[in-house]
């Protein structure tokens, strides 16, 4: 199995860097570095994050790209000679990951010799797990992003639930607040029957309730996903995690493993539509 996904990452890696997205690919990473390092020498917590940032973005967009080129109908061949779909999602994700991370270590090499910021062991030792962590998770989001994986509305309710913790993670009392004012406003319009009476009254107990829950437990989940991000920037900034924070890139992990079980059983159970180049 090992073997079979080593030769499909080479293959599509191998059709990437022989079409005009390879171009594209360079450039973007040229751009990058002419837009972040161009004309400063980067403190040590700047470098983590900034060249972090590249790798996330770059992975989700390589895998991606190579989730459209596994989605064409030249690929078919390839499928029937596995046993398994998971192996061809497998080597589509290692793909983009492993392209990616080598692109990533280029741009850190030439700002290190180019910009010489000032970094010291501990900050050396801290990189790999962040950025290893956060370009895997980027890299599984893609899978369930794109046509290749997702399958009737799967991705709608993935990044929608994502979407909605954002939103409970970072506006819950605001929204809270905003609701509990419709419901008295509602509340004190003119009733007539005694069941519209009733009816106020419980809008006016619900809106007493949302102004008095500031911090919801809603709110508590939704922060609580979104922690390791918040760890992690934190410890760079501050050059040192505390030993809580230094769980952060496991917990990363922990989430990409199981948003990749999500995918290979969705991918597992849909019906392939390869497109035509």
């Amino acid at each position: 199995m090992m073997n079979r996904i080593r030769h499909l990452v080479g293959y599509l890696i191998y059709r990437v860097f022989t079409s005009w997205a390879a171009v594209w690919i360079i450039s973007a990473t040229g751009i990058f570095y002419w837009l972040g390092f161009r004309t400063r020498t980067p403190e040590a917590d700047y470098f983590v994050l900034v060249i972090g940032l590249f790798g996330a973005v770059g992975t989700f967009f390589s895998v991606m790209m190579m989730s459209s080129r596994a989605n064409e109908a030249q690929s078919y061949p390839l499928f029937v000679r596995l046993e398994s779909r998971v192996e061809y999602l497998t080597a589509v994700l290692l793909a983009g990951f492993l392209l990616t991370l080598t692109l990533q270590l280029l741009l850190a090499v030439v700002v290190l010799i180019r910009n010489a910021p000032e970094l010291l062991l501990g900050d050396l030792l801290q990189i790999p797990p962040i950025w290893l962590a956060v370009n895997l998770l980027l890299g599984v989001l893609a899978l369930h992003a794109s046509d290749f994986v997702a399958h009737g509305w799967s991705r709608i309710w993935l990044f929608g639930l994502l979407a909605t913790l954002i939103f409970l993670g970072e506006s819950y009392s605001s929204a809270a607040n905003w609701l509990s004012e419709r419901l008295l406003t509602l509340s004190y319009q003119p009733t007539q029957t005694q069941a519209a009476q009733e009816f106020a009254v419980n809008l006016r107990r619900t809106a007493d309730w949302l102004s008095a829950t500031q911090e919801s437990w809603l709110q508590q989940v939704a922060r609580s996903i979104f922690w390791p991000f918040e760890a992690i920037i934190s410890g760079s900034l501050r050059r040192f995690f505390l030993p809580g924070e230094a769980l952060a890139p496991a917990v990363l992990v922990l989430l990409a493993t199981i948003l990749f079980l999500i995918a290979a059983d969705v991918f597992s159970g849909k019906d392939l539509m390869l497109v035509e180049e």
